[in-house]
C-alpha cells in the first residue's frame, strides 16, 4: 500500500475508535431531578342555593303609629316615624329634675291628648346626658337624654329619647332614622298599621329578686 493509504486508515481507525458508544453517551447526559408529587386536589365546597334561605322580610310602618308607653299604668299615644330625624324626641309636660342616690334625674308627664281616665302617665328617668340648648333668649337650656321601652305593633322596643317641653298639640313622640332602622321599613302613605299588643311584664313576687 502506498503511504497515502496507510495514513487514511489510521485517521479512520482513530476516529472510530474516539465515538462513544450511545450507552456511554447516555450514562454522561445529566440527568433530569424528579419533581415532589402534586398534593390531592380537594374539592371545593359547594356554595348554598340562593332560593334555600331567603333573607327575612323586613316590616313596613306607616309614617304614624300608636305606641304604648309607660308604667303603672301605660298609655296609648301617636309616635310619628320620621327617617329624616336625626334623634328621637319625646315630648312631656311638668319636667322637673331631682337627686337620687348621688345621680340626677328626671320627671316628666306624657299626655295623649284623651278626655278619658288614663289618659296620661308619669315617668322618672335617670339622665343619660345632660344636653345643653341654646334658647331664643340666649339662656342656655337644659334637654335631659333617657332611655324608655315603648311598644309598636308587637316588638317591645328599647330607646333613647330627648325630653322636651310640649307646647301645643304635636305628636308626643317623634322616632329618628336609628330606631326605624331597628324596626324595619316606612311607607309615609300609611298610618296606623296595627295596634300595639306587646306583652305586659308582669310585677314582681314580693321576695323576688329584679334584675
Amino acid at each position: 500500500m502506498t503511504k497515502r493509504v496507510l495514513m487514511a486508515i489510521a485517521v479512520f481507525t482513530a476516529a472510530v475508535c474516539a465515538t462513544p458508544s450511545p450507552a456511554a453517551s447516555k450514562s454522561a447526559w445529566p440527568t433530569t431531578p424528579k419533581l415532589p408529587a402534586a398534593p390531592p386536589v380537594t374539592a371545593l365546597p359547594v356554595a348554598p342555593s340562593l332560593t334555600s334561605a331567603p333573607p327575612p322580610l323586613l316590616t313596613t310602618y306607616g309614617g304614624s303609629e300608636h305606641v304604648r308607653i309607660g308604667e303603672s299604668p301605660a298609655i296609648q299615644i301617636t309616635a310619628d316615624l320620621d327617617p329624616g330625624a336625626k334623634q328621637s324626641l319625646l315630648y312631656a309636660t311638668g319636667i322637673s329634675y331631682f337627686m337620687k342616690e348621688g345621680d340626677l334625674w328626671v320627671g316628666f308627664t306624657i299626655d295623649n291628648g284623651s278626655v278619658l281616665p288614663g289618659n296620661r302617665t308619669t315617668l322618672k328617668r335617670k339622665i343619660l346626658k345632660d344636653q345643653h340648648v341654646r334658647e331664643r333668649g340666649g339662656g342656655i337650656g337644659h334637654e335631659p337624654l333617657v332611655a324608655v321601652d315603648i311598644c309598636i305593633g308587637t316588638v317591645t322596643l328599647p330607646v333613647q329619647v330627648t325630653v322636651k317641653q310640649r307646647t301645643g298639640y304635636i305628636s308626643p313622640l317623634r322616632l329618628s332614622r336609628v330606631d326605624i332602622d331597628r324596626l324595619g321599613a316606612v311607607d309615609p302613605v300609611l298610618k296606623f298599621t296595627e295596634p300595639p299588643e306587646c306583652a305586659v311584664p308582669q310585677p314582681a313576687k314580693p321576695g323576688s329578686v329584679s334584675n
